[in-house]
Formats: C-alpha cells, sequence, structure tokens
C-alpha cells in the first residue's frame, strides 16, 4: 500500500482474514503492534474486510485479528487468530524522459526545445506531480523577469518545452562564463611571468 494512496482516502483490503471460515463470519480486530495507530484500523465484523485509514504513514503494522463462525449442520464451529501485516510505503514512482533526452536547439531558432516525461504508473498524474526543472542544478523560474515563460509544462504526460528566449540566454550566459575562465588563465599566467 502506498503513502499517497493513503493521503487522499480509506484503502479497503478484500482479502480473506481466515480461508477456512464456513457460514456466517465473526471478525474482531485484538491488537495492533503499534498502539499509537490502533484507531486508523478497522476490521468489518461480518465480513473480515479491513479499513486502513487515511493519514497511516509510511510504515509496517501487524493486526492481531481473531476470526470465528458459528458453523452449522454442514460446518463445525471455527475461532482463529491470525497475524495480518500491512506495509505502508514511500512513493516509488520512477520518472523517464520518453523523448528529448538528447535534444538539440540552435541559437536563432525559434522553436522551443521539447522533452516529454513519463511515469512508470499512473501516468495522467504526472503533471500534477510536476514542481518545476532545474538545469545544471539550478532551479529555472517559470517566467523570466519580464514576465516571459522561460518554459511551459503541459498535460500528456508532462511535456515541457523550453522557450527559445531562454535557451539563447542560457549559450549566452555559457559563453560569457567560458570568456570570463579564459580571461582568468590568462591573467593568472601573466601574473606568474
Amino acid at each position: 500500500m502506498n503513502v499517497n494512496d493513503l493521503a487522499e482516502k480509506d484503502q479497503i483490503l478484500n482479502g480473506a482474514i481466515v480461508e477456512n471460515l464456513k457460514g456466517e463470519l465473526l471478525a474482531e480486530l485484538v491488537s495492533v503492534d503499534n498502539e499509537q495507530y490502533a484507531d486508523m484500523f478497522l476490521v468489518e465484523e461480518t465480513t473480515g474486510r479491513i479499513t486502513v485509514k487515511k493519514g497511516l504513514p509510511v510504515g509496517t503494522y501487524v493486526l492481531t485479528v481473531r476470526a470465528s463462525s458459528e458453523g452449522n449442520d454442514e460446518y463445525d464451529p471455527v475461532e482463529e487468530t491470525v497475524e495480518i501485516e500491512i506495509v505502508v510505503t514511500e512513493d516509488t514512482k520512477t520518472y523517464e524522459f520518453a523523448s528529448g533526452a538528447d535534444g538539440k536547439w540552435t541559437s536563432g531558432s525559434t522553436k522551443a526545445l521539447e522533452f516529454v516525461v513519463k511515469a512508470d504508473r499512473d501516468d495522467e498524474a504526472t503533471l500534477d506531480n510536476f514542481a518545476g526543472i532545474k538545469v545544471d542544478g539550478e532551479d529555472v523560474p517559470e517566467k523570466d523577469d519580464d514576465g516571459k515563460a522561460n518554459w511551459t509544462a503541459k498535460k500528456g504526460s508532462v511535456i515541457i518545452d523550453l522557450q527559445p528566449a531562454y535557451l539563447f540566454w542560457v549559450i549566452l550566459m555559457a559563453a560569457a562564463l567560458v570568456s570570463c575562465v579564459g580571461i582568468l588563465a590568462v591573467l593568472h599566467k601573466k601574473r606568474e611571468q
């Protein structure tokens, strides 16, 4: 079970608690190994379904459940106590470039540089999970100081377009950095002479 699922709503586990019970079932939650979270679990008395309440944090929880059936003319009464392990995990969704990872942009072009990013699961929610972009480890603001877009993002997994004006600025800054490094190297050599 994923912690993000529990952030949105309660989750119901429909698996049978005790397979060999026949007839009318009576189930109850006896204990939870971490008592602090005991109120986060409900066991439906007549079906044995377990509800895990919204907001349960990442962790492993062991529930002790007692289930019984009174039996009837065909079945003997049965009572069993079982331990059920419930594991709540972090979101392990991974993202990868579906296209654009090796993209090239030519200075002076009026076309944006497009990237498409897909998730390994629940891809339709990828744009909802999109927080922004980084270039060389630095956050890129969505808009420049004049309010023009540096990049846009739209649905379709996530389609990210780096805008030409931003790309030109990046090239300009890279060229300026190379020039500055070159000037410093020349000054350093002159100082050594």
